[in-house]
């Protein structure tokens, strides 16, 4: 991965200030309303399923939870509409798989899924050209000094310039960090212009996984942008200049 850095103009710094303190006065805004803001990001996704000629099946979040929120549908589905993608890395498999393999399908693209449950694995992930289907069982790793448990194979091949880390399970308190294990991945798996996305990224584990990622990528490409989005839950979304526009989904 590598990035062509940009001088910064007169006055930069100060500008970059004042929207860092109107960024953080909007996402405390946010945050205090997250379940309007998840029906709006329904309304939203719902709008662009519609007016999407390649999704034939629209993946719906559910209403008991457990499955991609409708935020995070919307940052895909948008995403998949606006980049050039070519191969897509899927980390723990579920609504957002539908909606990858239709998209590859219909743009001749490569997608991997990767999850530690081989029975949810093949009964979420279509067989169809194109797409990869890992069973990983987890292992024990150590990721920043911490114990965590990590999809126990090696590191997927080539470069991908989508990746979306949902998996494993990190929702107890016991493996709240696992997803840290990704960064024994990064950047090698990344291509010289991409788009990460960590799903449930206000969670303590994936915050600490944002900050190291970002940190991890920034040392290749200093003009890295990133975001969060906050609805039924939240993605942090980290992105190179050429995908810019992840950054104001």
């Amino acid at each position: 991965m590598s990035c062509v850095p940009k001088l910064p103009r007169t006055g930069e710094a100060g500008q970059t200030l004042r929207q860092a303190l109107i960024r953080r006065r909007q996402r405390l805004g946010r945050r205090l309303d997250p379940l309007a803001l998840e029906q709006l990001y329904q309304a939203n996704y719902l709008e662009l399923a519609h007016r999407t000629p390649w999704l034939h099946e629209p993946p719906l979040s559910s209403p008991g939870g457990g499955t991609a929120s409708f935020s995070q549908l919307y940052v895909l589905l948008s995403l998949l509409r606006e980049g050039d993608f070519q191969r897509v890395l899927e980390l723990g498999v579920g609504k957002s798989t539908a909606l990858l393999q239709q998209w590859a399908e219909a743009h001749g693209a490569e997608t991997e899924h990767i999850d530690d449950d081989a029975g949810w694995l093949e009964a979420t992930v279509q067989k169809r050209a194109g797409s990869t289907a890992v069973h990983a069982p987890l292992a024990r790793s150590t990721v920043l000094g911490r114990d965590i448990q990590w999809y126990n194979t090696e590191p997927p091949s080539g470069k991908f310039d989508l990746v979306l880390v949902d998996g494993p399970q990190a929702w107890r308190g016991h493996d709240r960090y696992n997803r840290l294990g990704v960064l024994h991945w990064l950047p090698e798996i990344l291509a010289d212009g991409f788009v990460l996305v960590i799903d449930d990224a206000s969670r303590s584990g994936e915050r600490a996984l944002v900050r190291a990622a970002e940190q991890e990528v920034r040392a290749a490409c200093p003009q890295v942008v990133s975001r969060e989005v906050i609805g039924g839950n939240s993605q942090a979304i980290i992105a190179t200049p050429r995908y810019r526009f992840a950054a104001y989904l």
